[in-house]
C-alpha cells in the first residue's frame, strides 16, 4: 500500500492518539516514551488508517469524521504495539525509537497502547451493536494475528503452503481488522468478501517484506538469524548446486558476518538472481488476481470498487 502526501492527515491523527496517551499513561517517563513512538510511527506510515478510511468511505451508512478519525488511530496504535513487539522479537528494531528503551518499559507500552485502543473502542459514539461488533473482530483477528506471529518466530517452515498459512494469519488478520474496522457491522457476505481480499493484501505485504528484508544490508537481518521465508524456501526447497552455499548456510551452525567479503558476495549474487524474486512476485500476482476476482463480487458502486481496485500496495 502506498501513503498518500497528506502531513495534516498525519498531524491530525497524532493529535487525537497524545489526548489518549495523555489519558492513559499518568507515569510520565512511558506518556513521553509512548508518544515518540507515536509520532515516528505516524510520520512513517499510516497505511493501516488509509485502508480503514477507505472502507469507512464505502461501507459506512452512517459517517462522521469524527468517528472515521477515532478509528483510524486505534488501528494505527493497534499496529504500533504489533510493530514494537516483532521487532523486539526478531531482534529487529535498531533502526526505531524502541531499540534505546529496554524490554521492561516497551512491554508496558505494547500493553498499553492495546488496552487504550480496545477501551477507545467502547467509547465510540455509535450504537452498542456495532461497538461490540469491532471489539469481537478486534478481538479475533489480534489473536489470529498473533498466533501467525509465532509460526513465524519457531522458524519451522518448510513448505510455501506452510508459509502462506503463517503470512495469512499474521499480516492477513491485520489487513483484515484494518479493513473491518472502517466497513463496521456489514452482512455476512459482505464481511466475508471484505475478509477474504483484506486477507490477500496481507499476504502480499508479508511476501515483499520477507523479499525486502533479505536483500536489505543491516546489522540483524532474516539472512542474518537465518529466517526461514518465502525466498529462502525456494532455495532450500530446489534441487540446484547453485543454490548449496545457502542450503549449507542454512543448515549449519555458520554465522553471516564470519564469512569472507568473496563468500558473501557470492552468496548475495546468488540469492539476488537465482530466481527466488521473481518467483515470489509470480506469487504476488496470484494474490493480486485473488484480489481482484473478490473486488467484483462485491455489492457497491462502480466508483467505490474503482476506488478499491486502484488500491496501491
Amino acid at each position: 500500500m502506498e501513503t498518500r502526501n497528506n502531513s495534516q492527515l498525519h498531524e491530525e491523527l497524532i493529535s487525537i492518539a497524545n489526548q489518549l496517551i495523555e489519558t492513559a499513561f499518568t507515569e510520565q517517563h512511558l506518556h513521553n516514551l509512548a508518544q515518540s513512538y507515536v509520532r515516528f510511527k505516524f510520520h512513517q506510515s499510516i497505511n493501516f488508517a488509509l485502508l480503514t478510511e477507505l472502507h469507512y468511505s464505502i461501507f459506512r451508512e452512517q459517517q462522521t469524521l469524527k468517528e472515521q478519525r477515532e478509528l483510524q488511530v486505534v488501528m494505527e496504535l493497534i499496529i504500533l504495539a504489533a510493530d514494537i513487539l516483532d521487532d523486539i522479537q526478531d531482534k529487529d528494531a535498531s533502526i526505531y525509537p524502541w531499540s534505546e528503551v529496554n524490554f521492561e518499559e516497551n512491554s508496558n507500552i505494547i500493553i498499553g497502547l492495546l488496552l487504550t485502543a480496545f477501551n477507545k473502542i467502547t467509547l465510540l459514539d455509535c450504537c452498542f451493536e456495532v461497538r461490540n461488533f469491532m471489539s469481537q473482530q478486534i478481538h479475533c483477528l489480534l489473536l489470529q494475528s498473533i498466533n501467525g506471529q509465532q509460526r513465524d518466530l519457531n522458524n519451522r517452515i518448510t513448505t510455501e503452503t506452510e508459509y502462506l498459512e503463517m503470512a495469512s494469519l499474521k499480516s492477513g488478520s491485520l489487513t483484515q481488522l484494518a479493513c473491518v474496522l472502517g466497513a463496521g457491522n456489514v452482512s455476512e457476505k459482505t464481511l466475508n468478501i471484505i475478509k477474504t481480499y483484506s486477507n490477500y493484501i496481507g499476504i502480499i505485504a508479508q511476501i515483499r517484506n520477507d523479499v525486502h528484508d533479505l536483500l536489505t544490508e543491516h546489522q540483524i537481518s532474516d539472512l542474518h538469524i537465518k529466517k526461514i521465508t518465502l525466498p529462502v524456501l525456494y532455495y532450500l526447497c530446489i534441487d540446484d548446486d547453485d543454490f548449496l552455499p545457502i542450503k549449507h548456510y542454512y543448515n549449519s551452525e555458520q554465522i553471516f558476518m564470519h564469512l569472507t567479503d568473496s563468500e558473501k558476495d557470492h552468496f548475495m549474487k546468488v540469492i539476488r538472481q537465482g530466481g527466488a524474486i521473481q518467483y515470489c512476485h509470480a506469487v504476488e500476482k496470484i494474490y493480486y488476481r485473488k484480489f481482484i476476482n473478490c473486488i467484483e463480487g462485491l455489492p457497491i458502486s462502480n466508483i467505490a470498487r474503482e476506488q478499491l481496485l486502484t488500491l496501491k500496495f
